[in-house]
């Protein structure tokens, strides 16, 4: 046996190592032991903590326990993000740059350890005395072997502000990713304690936010603009003019009692594109002016945001009025406005906008609404509260619709016979009805007999009556589901819980520039 093959041995996942590098394991272990001896119990350095399963790695490189600030957060420097660097001075009390993880941009780093500023020396990574902090990014005091000049070395790069100052890209990336991802700064901070990176003041990050929300504010324009311009292109030119769905919401849901929302949205979205054309905000209250009120001061310089001094119920009107307002500013021209069935809405766009403007009925609030009546209608008659019963009159009159799109007369009939139907004439019906058939039974009606309640038909063939006097309107419905779309869309982004228009006008804009 040669003196390779002796020095060879077995790991416990049954792959051969050299004898040489349990050894190193053992050497690790009585270190480690003798440390814990002499320290009585307290906790040692996070660099000289190896895991046992050091042996069973397949390389030399030690695996080491991941650190925890707790404890340390005192001594890490914090500085605002735009600040002077030469009147830095770093504490003697700096923690260990080695604790922790850091996000570090490889190119910059390379670069700064090029060599030093005074002899050009190559500096080396392990020198660093120092460390300072600026949010994501840092600067790491190296220090010169040849000269024994301190270098500054920074992680990160940088870029120049409309204030005239330094802010790190890391920093304003940060800030753009909680906008988008519809996070706060304690979402953001915890996430980096997990990670073991350390935090970003808050105020630095609400100065990045600031920053990145005016720049969306300008993409979500010029995105709105770029998408009217395809909607105008994509319409025939014998069309008097373009086809736009609208709805609004608000950041508080409304009980039908009460409409006490500070803060409302709404979107105009195209007909032809599926994509946004326009966006209003609404907000009553402003924190900086409320604060400044309650000390009886004038509230300082600050990009107020309130805009809106009426009820919460009466934003809707007002934002559909200042979007079609906007289309026509520029040049462009609304024919049909697709809504729900508010009443008040279509009627202020008339009177203040456009006369000509026609509205068309959404389908799902139309069905909602025909749902609503029978359960009115349930309140005086027992057999309306079998949810079976129901369900079948509720899709009898969405089958009707749906079948006789953009043919108003047959959309008529068809809701004039649905009642007759359900007692059992089956004289008017269509070819979708097998009445007629021997053996017919009725699979949602009770016992699948017909109804034989008189005041019951009265009711119903008046409601029925009712939505066949605008079999007009019904036969050319459009839907607001890409409204109801973006604003699921704008919850996720705004959450409930934040009720200022500062923080949803710079999250709202970030679902338009797609």
């Amino acid at each position: 046996m040669s003196a390779e093959e002796k020095d060879v041995s077995r790991k416990k996942n049954g792959t051969f190592a050299k004898k040489g590098h349990g050894k190193k394991v053992l050497g690790l272990r009585k270190g480690l032991n003798s440390r814990l001896a002499s320290s009585n119990g307290d906790p040692l350095p996070p660099v000289q903590k190896h895991m046992d399963e050091t042996c069973d790695t397949d390389c030399d490189i030690p695996v080491h326990i991941d650190h925890d600030y707790y404890g340390i957060q005192e001594e890490v420097i914090v500085c605002s993000d735009e600040v002077d660097e030469d009147s830095f001075v770093p504490d003697e009390n700096t923690y260990d740059w080695r604790v922790g993880r850091r996000i570090v941009e490889l190119g910059m780093l390379a670069d700064g350890l090029r060599a030093c500023k005074l002899c050009q020396f190559p500096l080396q990574l392990h020198n660093c005395i120092s460390e300072k902090k600026f949010g994501l990014s840092h600067i790491l005091n190296i220090k010169c072997e040849n000269c024994e000049l301190i270098n500054d070395v920074a992680t990160g790069s940088r870029h120049r502000t409309e204030k005239g100052g330094l802010a790190w890209d890391a920093n304003t990336k940060l800030a753009a990713g909680m906008i988008n991802g519809g996070f706060g700064e304690s979402h953001i901070n915890t996430l980096l304690a997990v990670l073991n990176i350390p935090g970003i003041c808050h105020k630095n990050l609400k100065e990045r936010e600031r920053e990145v929300g005016q720049k969306l504010e300008v993409m979500a324009n010029a995105s709105c603009k770029r998408n009217l311009a395809n909607e105008v292109a994509l319409t025939d030119s014998h069309e008097d003019g373009i086809v736009v769905s609208f709805d609004g919401a608000w950041q508080k849901r409304g009980t039908g009692r009460a409409y006490n929302s500070l803060t409302g949205h709404a979107s105009l979205i195209g007909n032809k594109t599926g994509k946004c054309v326009g966006y209003a905000l609404k907000s009553k209250k402003c924190r900086i002016c409320s604060a400044a009120k309650e000390k009886n001061v004038t509230p300082r310089k600050h990009n107020c945001k309130k805009n809106w001094k009426g009820s919460a119920k009466s934003m809707e009107p007002a934002m559909a009025c200042e979007m079609l307002q906007s289309v026509l500013d520029q040049g462009e021209k609304v024919s049909t406005l697709v809504m729900d069935n508010d009443s008040t809405t279509i009627a202020r766009v008339k009177s203040t906008v456009d006369q000509n403007i026609t509205k068309r009925c959404d389908s799902n609030h139309t069905r909602k609404g025909f749902t609503a009546s029978l359960i009115e209608l349930s309140k005086a008659h027992k057999l309306l509260r079998n949810t079976k019963v129901r369900s079948h009159i509720e899709r009898c009159f969405t089958y009707s619709i749906s079948q006789n799109k953009g043919q108003p007369e047959q959309l008529a009939d068809a809701l004039s016979s649905i009642v007759p139907h359900l007692y059992g004439e089956h004289s008017s019906c269509g070819s979708w009805c097998r009445g007629n058939e021997e053996g017919y039974k009725h699979k949602a009606l009770p016992y699948g007999k017909p109804l034989d309640d008189r005041d019951l038909r009265e009711a119903l063939q008046s409601l029925m009556e009712k939505f066949s006097s605008k079999s007009s309107e019904l036969a050319y419905m459009g839907s607001t589901q890409p409204n109801e779309s973006f604003n699921y869309m704008a919850a996720s982004k705004a959450p409930k819980r934040f009720l200022t228009r500062v923080v949803l006008c710079r999250r709202v804009p970030t679902l338009l520039d797609t």
